[in-house]
């Protein structure tokens, strides 16, 4: 158990266990093993992903980027917007202690942020919390920070996060300028694996991927969605899938994460049918 904990990092999200490793790194684990994993977390589930990347489409997949072509892969309206970004802002490293000091007003005042739910020490506890673990990124106007994004580095691949950007600023293509810029500095001068813009949401639309998709050539990497189970949930959740639709309109939280819960267990299905 202890090695296994040692080569791979387990994160608690609402009932169950997601794995923060690259998806690259396959969890091939016993089903004992597994069982003893999610008792040991406290946990109902445990979610993986399995036959990564393969050329067959699946309903499950990650969105990746693993080569930089420069100007020349993009569409001439997109190489435009990035060179108004870059006219407009400049993109640098940044220390956390200035996120300490502009980030809330920054998060406050994004422009894909509606309701705040964080307060300011809140905010500063997370930045505290995580400031040996992310490389912080600042968008500058006038040298005066704008907005900023956050960087995950694990198995030699990296993960954006956490972009906030003034609203009234979003005009001018900071995150054009911000996402080719980083693209650039990871997959050329870092010469990372590739990076990874996350999962297929379950619970809502991801306009964000899909922006990368569209203008910035990143793709889908298909697998197979991989989950175990407590016997408990599993027994719950086969009693209430025939309920999904119906759930899935009542407007409680508690609904709409059993909601996900069945979505997941949809597209494992689905995936499993593939095989």
């Amino acid at each position: 158990m202890n090695n296994i904990k040692s080569h791979f990092n387990f994160f608690k999200h609402n009932f169950g266990l997601i794995i923060l490793n690259a998806p690259h790194r396959i969890f091939n684990q016993d089903r004992k093993t597994i069982n003893a994993i999610i008792k040991e977390y406290n946990s109902f589930f445990i979610r993986f992903n399995s036959n990564w990347d393969i050329e067959q489409e699946r309903p499950f997949w990650f969105v990746i980027k693993d080569y930089f072509g420069g100007f020349e892969e993009l569409s001439s309206n997109t190489r435009n917007q990035i060179r108004k970004g870059q006219k407009n802002f400049e993109i640098r490293k940044t220390d956390y202690k200035e996120l300490l000091e502009f980030g809330y007003s920054i998060y406050c005042n994004s422009y894909n942020i509606e309701n705040i739910d964080v307060t300011e020490e809140k905010f500063k506890a997370g930045i505290e919390e995580i400031k040996d673990e992310r490389v912080f990124w600042g968008i500058y106007s006038d040298n005066t920070l704008v907005g900023y994004c956050f960087v995950r580095l694990i198995d030699n691949t990296c993960n954006y996060s956490h972009i906030k950007i003034n609203k009234d600023q979003i005009r001018l293509y900071p995150i054009y300028a911000l996402i080719y810029n980083l693209n650039n500095y990871y997959l050329t001068t870092e010469k990372v694996l590739y990076i990874n813009a996350g999962a297929k949401s379950l619970s809502h639309e991801t306009n964000f991927q899909d922006l990368l998709i569209n203008k910035f050539k990143f793709r889908k990497a298909y697998c197979n969605l991989e989950v175990q189970y407590r016997k408990s949930l599993k027994a719950l959740i086969f009693i209430i899938s025939p309920f999904r639709f119906v759930l899935k309109s009542i407007p409680f939280n508690i609904f709409k994460k059993i909601t996900v819960l069945l979505e997941q267990e949809k597209i494992r299905k689905e995936c499993k049918n593939h095989h």
